[in-house]
This record gives structure tokens, sequence and C-alpha cells, in this order.
């Protein structure tokens, strides 16, 4: 046991021939002398380890840490990390055996369950509490929160953005069909790398989510790579899909949301021959197809899963 916990002992690795572990599964494989083995052992690391950070006692790049190479460590974000291999997770499928388009609202769904970033007493800039103010201009804004958070997230939100339509925490499928009845899911910068996104964006639902006046280095994780925004990946979905925009520029948020709303009527109120653009999207509408889907796919995610055990050589 290892603070409390039951690991894995030497002879419970042996007859398995791949290993998936995460930084806690080495240090108490290093204290109780059933260290996972190094050949056929993967490391699952959310944001990615670039060997930088060195002088950290828990993912510093000493020992034993140093006995799994660097592609051996599995990241949620494509690319952003190149000497790390990309896992990521596998969304939820939208339906491609949807011959109808689902019956949705102009609506904006907000991304995650509690935010403390929504006070600038807890050290946020200001920029995540207007963010969110200026998208309820543009569309009626749901956010799904946890009313028993520490955070008082259902105040923050009342306090700043009291337009905001605040409903309890939704069971999966119940978010699903919000998603799904939804036309834009917004983010204000936090919580970073959340897949839900991705989630939205296989249901047909567009994403907007701001990019860091700043580029920043994220604090206490063994990467120095700056973070551009809340899921660097969504800077590659192309538009009209997902968007990232500059928080402090509130003109072209407003001609984002034009463009959104555009593409909305376009499908949901327009009665006109369907160009190719309008194929495009009644078929991201419908079945949640767009460029880049194949990366957080769950056919994706087991294909690169497998690749992990295919992959898997001695060292």
């Amino acid at each position: 046991t290892f603070k409390g916990k039951k690991y894995p002992t030497v002879s419970s690795y042996e007859p398995h021939r791949v290993v998936y572990t995460d930084y806690n599964g080495v240090h108490a494989g290093k204290v109780t002398g059933a260290l996972p083995p190094p050949d056929k052992t993967w490391l699952l690391d959310t944001f990615g380890t670039d060997g930088t950070v060195v002088h950290h006692d828990f993912f510093g790049r000493i020992s034993p840490l140093t006995e799994y190479p660097l592609h051996r460590f599995l990241t949620l974000v494509p690319g952003y990390s190149g000497r790390n291999t990309f896992l990521g997770v596998a969304a939820v499928a939208g339906s491609s055996d949807r011959n109808s388009l689902p019956p949705r609202r102009w609506q904006c769904v907000l991304w995650s369950k509690v935010h403390p970033w929504l006070a600038e007493s807890n050290g946020f800039p200001a920029y995540h509490w207007k963010l969110l103010r200026e998208y309820t201009k543009y569309c009626k804004v749901i956010a799904t929160v946890d009313s028993k958070d520490t955070y008082k997230t259902a105040e923050l939100i009342r306090s700043c953005c009291p337009d905001v339509e605040i409903r309890e925490v939704q069971s999966p499928k119940d978010f699903q069909e919000l998603l799904l009845g939804s036309a834009v899911y917004v983010g204000v910068g936090e919580p970073l790398i959340a897949p839900s996104c991705f989630e939205a964006l296989s249901l047909g639902t567009h994403v907007v989510q701001p990019r860091f006046p700043e580029p920043r280095q994220l604090k206490n994780k063994p990467i120095t790579q700056n973070w551009t925004s809340q899921h660097p990946f969504l800077e590659q979905v192309p538009e009209p899909f997902a968007f990232t925009v500059d928080p402090l520029d509130f003109e072209a948020l407003a001609s984002t949301f034009r463009r959104l709303r555009h593409a909305f009527d376009s499908i949901y109120t327009e009665e006109r021959p369907v160009s190719f653009a309008d194929k495009a999207l009644r078929e991201f509408y419908m079945s949640g197809e767009y460029p880049g889907r194949e990366e957080f796919s769950i056919s994706g995610f087991l294909k690169r899963v497998a690749g992990t055990v295919t992959k898997t050589r001695t060292l």
C-alpha cells in the first residue's frame, strides 16, 4: 500500500503485455519496490510533459520518471506536446443515421458546472465575467451548475449576468439532450482542456471559446509550452463549427454571433435551394460531422488505444 491505497505488486504486472498508469502509480511503485515495468508501461498525463521541468518532486524529469521515455506519456491534447503521444478522450458520437434535423433553439449552453473565475476576488481577470455578459446579448444562455459547490457559482452568475438561466446539474442523458437542442456551447476561458466541447461538436452544436489575451504558462504542470486558449485543439477546428475569439474585442464577438445566427437560420428557418456550404452545415447539425472530428471520436480514441498496444515493445 501507498498513502492508504493498494497498488500492483511486481507479480501482478508479469502476466500483462501493456500497463497504463500515472504519476501516482510510478511513485507508489518506487516506494513499494514494484515500479511499473518501463518496457510495457504508458503514463496517462492530461497536459503532457516536455521534459523541461526537472526540479519538482512529483513530476520533475528525474528518477524514476526518467525510466519512461517521453513518447510513452499519453496526453489529451493533440499536437500540444510533440514529444508525447496523443490519446485524447472518447466524445459521445452523433447519430449518423439521423435523416432529419433535430429540433434546436437559438440558445447557448455555458461550458462548465462551476465558475470561480467569474469573481475577480478569486484572482481571475475580469474578461471571464464580461465575456459571459456579452454572450447574453446575442442568445439566451443556460448554465447547468452545481448549487452546492463551494464557489457559490449560482450567486456569481446572478451577480454578474442576471439574464443567464440557471439550472441544476443535468444527468448525462439530459445534458446531451440540452446540447442537441441548442445552437452554441460557450466558454469563458476556464476550465482548461475539458472535453465537453467535443461532445457538443459531435452533437452538432457550435462552440465558442476565448483566446487568452496573453499566452500563459500553466502553473504546477510538467510542461513549459505556453497555453493559448481554453482548449488549444479547438483552434484547429475551422469556422463556422468552432470559433476562438478575442475576449476583449466585443465588436469582433458581435460579428461572430452574426455569422453563427446566419448559419443557424440558413438551415433552420430559411426555405431555399441548399448550397454546398449549407450541405456541410446540415450534416453538422444532423450528425455532428466537422473537420477534425476523428481526433475526439470514439472510433479515433479506440484506434489510438489499439496503437499503444501494438507499439508496446521492449525499450
